[in-house]
């Protein structure tokens, strides 16, 4: 019965007439292993992992960035049972009609009238005390122009379908619950903020500034909130839940004794004003519009997966703290757009999603901490301390100039790149000659780490100057990395001094025209090599002029590099070639307390069209008859049935080996990221199809293609604890 009623939540994708008994079982297995999913859980193949997983870092920086998110607030008050449907199930009233009055317990308040309401549950005797009463609108009350005063500490309900509208607030501690399709409008600035409001498919609209503090709540869900001022949130909870919010002025965020909380899921943000947040937490994953961001203080701002935050205007992550240990963070999942990106003092930056900056990025601390997984694509980007915590592990686009001084600080001072990370960028200019803060620079120490099928693209002219010995640029792994220019230089007018790079360990360096020479100052060398790193790694006029034999495969975080009788493929536009994803998949079988591996099958889809793709087998753990688009994995692996591949299961349980196999489909959407890709099983004499319905158990799930199958039987709670939270909580980050 607990599993019939699972699935027929209005919530899901499907009933429970859809399933047969054996993926009932599946169903009723899972729920008691990690819990009932979600209602909102898609498995990952509405947003293909980013949610999940956001992005792997290959090279982890010393800050948790997951720490930092903040946690969906919870209230009591959102029950039903507060939220009123029908005036009949208000309790005995005393009806306010007009003139002054007081209320014994309960008033009933419609119409046009002017309210008085001071007793608040209180009597004669005891000098009606401010305190437990209740007032219910009912219907259309329209108290424009009207006296009204309803007494601290009272509980007011706008009844369903009722329109409310007031001059002003309410007191001090009152708590307002809107229900269904009711609204309440308060037409002047709202300063008491000492009052918290709970609506269920109810709106809201202050007509110019709204206050909400002291430790109150503004809960909403499924509504609509217009404030026509400033919203200022100060040491209170603001929660939204697919509810569009629209702001006339700033979303100010303040902290006093606690910091404030906002925390939006689901429907648009549109705020004309900045949200200036000092000291407290932003969170959102719906559709957000801002004229300028800006962080001050120790807060958090996070733009969610899906999210798309645009800025008009700045964005400033910084503090006042002279070491990286409280510094503002922000965290981007989803899209952020904005003029100007700057992380000053000892503030935190990831982005996971895609970050777009019309104007300048400037890194400008030495306790910054600056990570890049996803896509960032910027004007100029301006490194200019002495931090180590700036780490490429995806895409990097500069369409103007890259430009790097980071000061004498060996072994910290650097900008690092993870294997297959990419940089594009116009120019390159590693100490010089470029300005920043009203300052020239024509040369400086500098550090590039890059790690194995990395590529430093400069599709100009890279202009070098590290004016001291040691510092360069470096390839940390054990096969090729790539700086490719058309024309590597030393800064103007710096000719005649030494030292102006070390190329370290296995880096090709490559320009299309000229390299400075080799050589020397008096006693200094122009290049210095280190790591293993020689002259025949140099390609350019009067260099090797060979062509390296390097192959370096596009991807989505890396540009490629090849060549082609001599010419550069692919073009250096950053853009994807193909969007990817992996797929893992349960066969059925698994029970409570065994293993959920998810390593019955997994593969990658590599869409070729919007119809068609790829199809890689990774792995096939199950041991029973499984097809992917209609296929059989083992015959495809040229194995037994019974053998489990690539799982590292022991050879005496029939554990191999096999290189992957690849073929391709049609037929498909790609904007569906896999999940119309058609998995069967052959269980209890027939085939039965693995399926990933929102807010169902699922059978199979779609991560990044760089995801870690589980070994065979490793339950996958092992190897990824928050998995079981990710179930419950699309938003978790599990892997």
């Amino acid at each position: 019965m607990s599993v019939m009623g699972m699935v027929s939540s209005c919530s899901h994708d499907d009933s429970s007439s859809d399933y047969d008994e054996v993926t009932n079982n599946y169903i009723s297995a899972f729920n008691r292993t990690f819990g009932e999913p979600a209602g909102n859980q898609d498995w990952g193949f509405d947003q293909v992992g980013v949610s999940a997983s956001r992005m792997t870092r290959a090279i982890n920086p010393t800050y948790d960035f997951d720490s930092a998110i903040p946690k969906r607030p919870t209230t009591t008050e959102m029950s039903g049972d507060k939220f009123k449907t029908n005036v009949d199930d208000i309790p005995a009233y005393t009806s306010i009609n007009g003139g002054n009055g007081y209320a014994t317990g309960v008033s009933y308040i419609t119409g046009s009238v002017n309210v008085n309401i001071w007793g608040g549950g209180g009597t004669a005797e005891n000098g009606w005390q401010n305190s437990g009463g209740e007032v219910y609108f009912y219907g259309d009350c329209d108290l424009s122009g009207k006296n009204v005063y309803i007494a601290d500490n009272t509980t007011i309900y706008v009844v369903k379908d009722a329109n409310v509208t007031l001059d002003n607030g309410f007191s001090q501690n009152c708590k307002v619950y809107v229900g269904e399709n009711a609204k309440l409008t308060i037409k002047n600035n709202v300063s008491t903020g000492n009052v918290s409001y709970y609506l269920k498919n109810g709106g809201f609209e202050a007509k110019n500034q709204l206050v909400v503090n002291g430790g109150h709540e503004f809960f909403i869900e499924n509504g609509q909130v217009k404030v026509g001022g400033e919203f200022q949130i100060e040491n209170a909870t603001y929660y939204a839940k697919n509810t569009p919010l629209t702001i006339g002025g700033m979303l100010n965020l303040i902290v006093r004794d606690n910091p404030a909380l906002f925390y939006n899921e689901g429907g648009e943000i549109k705020c004309t004003g900045k949200l200036l947040n000092n000291s407290s937490k932003f969170y959102t994953d719906a559709n957000s519009t801002f004229a300028e961001i800006s962080e001050n203080g120790n807060c958090v701002v996070y733009n969610g997966a899906q999210a798309k935050m645009i800025s008009k205007g700045d964005i400033r992550v910084t503090t006042s703290n002279s070491n990286g240990s409280n510094g503002s963070v922000l965290i981007n999942d989803g899209d952020l757009e904005g003029t100007y990106l700057g992380t000053e003092g000892g503030a935190f930056f990831e982005n996971n999603g895609v970050t777009t900056i019309s104007g300048n990025t400037i890194v400008n601390s030495n306790y910054n901490t600056w990570v890049n997984n996803g896509t960032y694509n910027t004007q100029y980007f301006i490194y200019n301390a002495g931090s180590s915590e700036v780490i490429n592990n995806c895409r990097l686009y500069v369409s103007e100039d890259f430009d790097i001084n980071l000061g004498d600080n060996p072994g910290n001072s650097s900008f690092r790149m993870d294997s297959n990370a990419g940089v594009v960028t116009k120019n390159l200019n590693a100490g010089g000659v470029f300005t920043f803060n009203n300052g020239t620079f024509n040369g400086g120490p500098f550090y590039i780490y890059m790690n194995s099928g990395s590529v430093f693209e400069v599709t100009q002219t890279a202009t070098i100057n590290a004016t001291k010995a040691d510092y360069g640029i470096y390839c940390l792994g054990d096969s090729w990395a790539v700086l490719h220019a058309n024309k590597i230089q030393c800064a103007p007018g710096q000719e005649y001094q030494g030292n102006k790079v070390t190329y370290g360990g296995k880096l090709a360096v490559i320009s299309e025209t000229t390299h400075f020479p080799q050589g020397k100052s008096g006693q200094y060398d122009y290049i210095n090599y280190a790591n293993g790193f020689k002259e025949d790694y140099i390609y350019a006029s009067n260099f090797n002029t060979g062509d390296p034999n390097i192959s370096i495969a596009a991807t989505a975080c890396n540009p490629g590099f090849s060549r082609n009788n001599g010419t550069v493929d692919p073009d250096p536009d950053p853009d994807p070639i193909t969007p990817n994803v992996r797929i893992i998949a349960e066969d059925l079988t698994a029970k409570q307390n065994s293993d959920f591996d998810f390593n019955d099958v997994v593969f990658d889809v590599t869409f070729t069209s919007e119809t068609t793709a790829t199809i890689t087998l990774q792995a096939a753990g199950g041991t029973l008859p499984l097809t992917v688009a209609g296929k059989n994995v083992h015959d495809l692996f040229k194995a037994d049935e019974k053998e489990m591949i690539n799982t590292n299961a022991p050879a005496k349980d029939g554990g191999v080996k096999r290189e992957p196999v690849s073929f391709d489909i049609t037929g498909i959407n790609r904007a569906n990221n896999g999940k119309d890709i058609a998995i069967h099983v052959y269980k209890e004499g027939k085939w039965i199809e693995l399926k990933a319905n929102k807010g169902v158990a699922a059978a199979k799930i779609a991560v990044k293609p760089g995801f870690e199958w589980c070994d065979e039987y490793q339950d996958i709670q092992l190897k990824y604890p928050k998995f079981k939270e990710w179930v419950q909580d699309k938003d978790i980050i599990w892997y």
